[in-house]
């Protein structure tokens, strides 16, 4: 803010929730229960039987809260590793990992402009817990030639 002297008094402001968008190509469907973001992001039941639909009746009274999710990305050099939530291996692999939990997806858009059917998938999160004691997001690495390995992310959703 500026003062009369011409100078500036900074006022903090809390931390802005984090966001994190994804392009991905879906193929389907999951016919698992709970399983592909077409239908976590349209709540409801999930549909388990062919031909696969996603619920469309919210009757009254239907909880419409968005499931929470943990969000891991990882960058490494490790052909063996094959989940961005697993502990890296100490074969003296490089890795770079970004994490969020108590993500929520937001938007989930479809195109087909380029061609490829796509889908843009929006997940936000909060900058702190409920208590304001704990970050919901990091970033992790291990260098290469360091035996130390990146731990295994755990979820369990808290808010």
């Amino acid at each position: 803010m500026p003062n009369l002297a011409g100078g500036r008094i900074w006022k903090q402001m809390p931390q802005e929730d984090g966001e994190i968008t994804l392009e991905l190509y879906p193929l389907n469907l999951d016919s698992t229960a709970g399983v592909g973001l077409f239908q976590q992001f349209n709540g409801g039941t999930a549909d388990t039987a062919q031909p696969l639909a996603n619920d469309t009746s919210w009757g009254v009274g239907i909880s419409r809260a968005r499931d929470r999710f943990l969000v891991a990305i990882m960058w490494t050099d490790d052909a063996a590793q094959t989940s961005a939530v697993a502990a890296t291996t100490t074969n003296d692999a490089a890795a770079l990992r970004f994490y969020a939990k108590e993500c929520r997806i937001t938007s989930h858009k479809s195109s087909f402009t380029d061609g490829v059917l796509k889908t843009t998938a929006t997940f936000k999160f909060p900058a702190m817990n409920k208590a304001g004691d704990t970050k919901t997001h990091a970033w992790e690495s291990t260098n290469d030639g360091d035996t130390t390995p990146l731990p295994a992310l755990t979820y369990s959703a808290a808010l």
